[in-house]
Parts: C-alpha cells; structure tokens; sequence
C-alpha cells in the first residue's frame, strides 16, 4: 500500500473532529487568532484575525496522549500550528510556530547599547567616563543575549523534529488504532510520503518596524537558514523567519482556509465545523 495525499487529508479530517478524542480533549481545529495567543496571562494574539483557521498542532499531540483515565502521558513537543494546501505547485505542509517578540540580532545590540549606557548613567558618577561596572555588565548581557539565541534555536529545531518523526507518527498511530489498520504494517509507506512531501516550516515573529533596517548578515533568519539546512536536504522541508506583517501577506492571504465567521468565536462553532468539514 502506497501512503497518498489523500490518506493524510483523511488523518486530518480524522483529528479535526473532537470527538474522536477522550473527552477532556482539547480543540484541535482553531483560529489562527487563537492558536497564535502567548502563553502568558494576558494571552494577546500574535495574529489578530479570526477569519483564518488550521489545526493546533499542540493540541491534537496533546488529544492522541490522553490515556483512558483522562491523564496526559509524556508527549513529544511539537510546532504551534500544522496546515495543509493543494496548490498549483502541488501539496504542501506548514508548521508554524508563533514567536511574540521581535529577534533580531541588530535589535538587541541596540537594546543592549540603551541599557550600557542607561547602566552607566546609574553607577558612573561621569557617565561619559569609562565605567568597569556597567563594561562587565554589558559582556554579561551580551553572553545572555547569544544564549538567548542560541535558546531559541535549539528550541525550534527540537519542534521540528519532533513534529515530524514523533508527533506526526503518533497521531497516525492513533488514527489506525480507532480505525482498526495495521500501524507496523503501513508506518514505512507513511514515513516515506513524509520525508518526501514538500514542507514548510514557518517562524513568525511579532513585526519590528520601530527597530533597525534589516541586515542580513547579523539577522536571525540568516542563523536559523544555515542550522535548518539539513532538514532541506534530508527531510524536504525549508525554514522561514518572517514577521508577522509578512506571514499574512505571504502565506496567510493565500493558503490558509478563510472562514469569515464573528471574530474570536471559535469555540462557540466548533460543533457547526465538525458537522460541516467531516461529512
């Protein structure tokens, strides 16, 4: 058996429904509005715009661990969102991990020149002057900055492949358990149309307009692009760090389902999608 684009449309489809999961599931097919909220208390939207939906890639990972007494077992990390097109250029995943802050390397070393010089106007008594004090802290800062960074990278390669080659097989696992198919017997066909499938896997990053000119020499995708260019080779996927200005003009405006419904009502049309998208 030769795993197709429609088998995995029918695995989506599958975990689109909630009720297909334990009860205590959490909503698998959102907007990008909610998918997009930080995980801080205030929880702002990087992407204000409830038009557009896709499936909460975290939350289905979360959906095929939840054991029978509703506990959630160890679960591998995935990307925030996951979203399928058929184009022109044929079919084509994304993963998208949304990132509310600006990261840019130019960015940061002017944020850490204010605080330098900010350091040294509170303990040099001539701030003018050379201060020792603030020069190690400003190292100091420096060597966070990169850590920060380098954080950041480690953490997105880890998400990359996890959604891959964990989070991705998981799901199809328990798809074949609910529908009674032989997961040893069809995991290498399903394995084989991944690696081959074109992929996208997109940072997107809150906009940095009042920041400095973009410079790609010191800029972070130029980081990621060269950590990331493994996956191309190996796994078919590319690797893009955009804004979030240029995430709607590029992707978002053209591959992503529009569903004009009232803003940030998702929850409340769940049961009107699942009747509608799984019949």
């Amino acid at each position: 058996m030769v795993f197709t684009n429609q088998d995995f449309i029918d695995l989506m489809d599958f975990c689109k429904d909630i009720n297909n999961f334990h009860r205590t599931a959490e909503v698998p097919f959102d907007t990008i509005y909610d998918i997009s909220k930080s995980e801080n208390k205030y929880k702002h939207p990087l992407i204000a715009d409830s038009r557009y939906w896709c499936f909460n890639l975290d939350n289905i990972c979360t959906n095929v661990h939840i054991m029978d007494n509703g506990r959630k077992k160890n679960f591998p990390a995935s990307t925030d969102a996951l979203h399928y097109n058929i184009g022109s250029s044929g079919f084509s995943l994304y993963f998208i991990e949304f990132k509310g802050l600006p990261i840019n390397s130019i960015d940061y070393k002017l944020k850490l020149g204010s605080i330098n010089n900010s350091l040294k106007s509170g303990h040099c008594e001539n701030p003018r002057d050379n201060c020792s004090l603030s020069e190690k802290i400003f190292k100091s800062l420096n060597n966070v900055k990169n850590r920060f960074e380098d954080e950041i990278i480690c953490q997105l390669k880890i998400k990359t492949t996890e959604s891959l080659f964990f989070t991705l097989p998981s799901m199809y696992k328990y798809y074949c358990e609910k529908k009674g198919i032989n997961y040893e017997e069809h995991l290498s066909e399903f394995i084989s149309w991944l690696l081959k499938s074109k992929k996208n896997f997109i940072i997107v990053f809150n906009d940095m307009a009042d920041l400095s000119p973009s410079n790609k020499h010191f800029t972070f995708d130029n980081r990621m692009r060269e950590k990331f260019k493994h996956f191309k080779n190996i796994a078919n996927i590319t690797q893009s760090v955009v804004e979030k200005s240029l995430f709607e003009e590029l992707y978002l405006n053209k591959y992503f389902d529009k569903i004009d419904f009232p803003a940030y009502t998702s929850i409340d049309y769940l049961d009107f999608l699942n009747k509608n998208f799984n019949s």
